[in-house]
């Protein structure tokens, strides 16, 4: 069994300047490294993908097919079942927010604020998504 827990967003890096084509190219890395992850299965072995849609991918609509991951799956003609993790996802920013924000004074006393308002920042950004119904998660399972 291979696990990707939140690490395929790392595969290529978009960039704002250039957003459009940074954003064909990331699905293009994408694509490819959940093919050579793939092949690395054992006979029987599973590929597990836990894949937040982000809000600026524009997702057409909430279904694990519209999904990057479940495009680039049904691209690769990979037989897949999705678990639906986005009630847990809005539950986890909600609360991951305010907890932070408990803790600014900690972290600005040990000389981190600037890891305070990079962590901050991600929280805000993925709550936008949540207020906007536009952050969607999945656990894909491929075999």
């Amino acid at each position: 069994m291979i696990l990707a827990i939140d690490t395929l967003y790392f595969v290529s890096n978009i960039q704002p300047e250039n957003f459009e084509e940074s954003v064909r190219n990331y699905y293009e890395s994408l694509k490819s490294t959940i093919a050579n992850l793939y092949s690395l299965l054992d006979d029987g072995g599973k590929l597990v993908i836990f894949w937040s849609e982000l809000p600026f991918f524009k997702l057409e609509k909430k279904d694990p097919e519209y999904t990057q991951v479940g495009m680039c799956l049904k691209e690769l003609g990979y037989k897949y079942q999705a678990i639906d993790l986005t009630e847990g996802e809005k539950k986890f920013w909600k609360k991951f927010q305010t907890t932070l924000l408990q803790y600014e004074k900690d972290f600005v006393s040990e000389g981190s604020k600037e890891l305070f308002e990079a962590t901050l920042n991600e929280a805000n950004f993925m709550l936008i998504g949540v207020e906007k119904d536009k952050l969607y998660r999945n656990m894909f399972i491929i075999s």
